[in-house]
C-alpha cells in the first residue's frame, strides 16, 4: 500500500506464500472459499447455552467482548490471538457487505477453477466498495502430476483450463476491466520431455516425470499478444548445453523474468523491484522480461 495505491491480495486457494510480503509491513492476504461468503451464522453453535447467549446478547458481540477483555494473566500470544479474531470478523463483514452489491455471473463451467475465477470477477466488481486501486488474486488447479496417461490427462486438463479462462475473460470484458487485467499462469516445476514406461512397464499409459524448465503464459487486454518470449533450446540431447537425462531441460529464462514485467506494469517503481523480487539482481537484463516487452 505505497506509492499512492491501495492494494489488496486475495487467495481463493488457501494459504499461498506467493502472496506473503514482509512480515509486520505488508498486509496479510485474505483467504476466501471458492463457494463465496455466507452471512455469519450466530446460531451455528449447538446447545441451550449458546442459544441463550445469542438471544440475550448476540453471539458476535459476545465473541468480541471475550476477545477485548484483558486480565492480569493476559499475555502477548493471547492478545495477538484476540486481535486476529477481531480483524478476521471485521474483514469478513467488510467483504461480505461489498459482495452483496455484486451479481453472480453465469456462463461459468461447473469446475473448481471456474468457480474460483467466478468469485474473482465478483471481487473485481466490488473494488470501489473495498477501496482498492490494485488487486492480486490467486487461484489454483491441480492434476498435472501426470506420471501415467499423460496424453489423456493433458487433453482433459487443458480443456478444463481453457473453458474456465474463456468464461473469465468474457465476464471481465463485460465488466469493462479487461484492459486493466493481467492473468499470469505459473507452476513450480515442469515435466520430462521423454515419457516413462507407464504403470505396467510396457509403455501403455506412459506418463512424464518431474523436470525443470517449462512454459508459462500470460494474458491481458493491454498485452502485446501472440508472442513467444525467451530462448528455445537448439539441442535436446544429453550432450546439449541445457539438457539433462530424459529431457529435463535447464531453463535459461529465470522464474523472476515474467514477474519482473508484470510487476512493472502493476506500478512497482524500478527502485523497489529488487525488494519485491529478491533474486532478480542475480540475472542480467537480457534474461529478464520488461513491461515494454510484454
Amino acid at each position: 500500500n505505497s506509492n499512492g495505491f491501495s492494494c489488496g491480495s486475495y487467495s481463493i486457494a488457501g494459504n499461498q506464500i506467493a502472496l506473503v510480503g514482509e512480515p509486520g509491513v505488508s498486509p496479510s492476504p485474505i483467504i476466501l472459499s471458492k463457494n463465496g461468503l455466507k452471512e455469519f451464522d450466530p446460531d451455528s453453535s449447538s446447545g441451550d447455552l449458546a442459544r441463550l447467549v445469542n438471544e440475550k446478547w448476540g453471539m458476535s458481540e459476545v465473541i468480541r467482548s471475550l476477545n477485548n477483555a484483558t486480565a492480569a494473566d493476559s499475555n502477548f500470544f493471547a492478545e495477538t490471538w484476540s486481535l486476529k479474531v477481531a480483524e478476521a470478523m471485521d474483514q469478513y463483514a467488510e467483504i461480505y457487505n461489498a459482495l452483496e452489491s455484486t451479481y453472480v455471473p453465469s456462463g461459468f463451467p461447473d469446475t473448481g477453477l471456474a468457480e474460483q475465477l467466478r468469485l474473482v470477477t465478483q471481487l473485481m466488481q466490488s473494488r470501489a466498495a473495498r477501496g482498492k486501486d490494485r488487486d492480486i488474486f490467486y487461484v489454483e488447479v491441480g492434476g498435472w502430476d501426470t506420471h501415467s496417461y499423460v496424453l489423456d490427462e493433458l487433453v482433459n486438463n487443458f480443456g478444463g483450463v481453457n473453458a474456465a479462462i474463456e468464461a473469465f475473460v468474457n465476464e471481465v470484458e463485460t465488466l469493462g476491466l479487461w484492459q486493466s487485467t493481467t492473468l499470469m499462469q505459473f507452476s513450480e516445476f515442469a515435466r520430462t520431455l521423454d515419457p516413462n514406461s507407464g504403470p505396467s512397464g510396457d509403455g501403455t499409459g506412459a506418463g512424464s516425470d518431474h523436470g525443470w524448465g517449462g512454459h508459462n503464459f500470460i494474458l491481458g487486454g493491454s498485452l502485446k499478444g501472440k508472442q513467444v518470449l525467451g530462448e528455445y533450446p537448439t539441442d535436446f540431447t544429453e550432450s546439449g548445453e541445457r539438457a539433462l537425462s530424459r529431457g529435463r531441460m535447464i531453463p535459461k529464462t529465470p522464474w523472476d523474468a515474467t514477474f519482473n514485467g508484470v510487476a512493472e506494469w502493476f506500478g512497482v517503481p524500478a527502485s523497489e523491484l529488487d525488494e519485491v523480487m529478491p533474486h532478480r539482481k542475480n540475472f542480467i537484463d537480457e534474461n529478464l522480461l520488461f513491461d515494454k516487452d510484454t
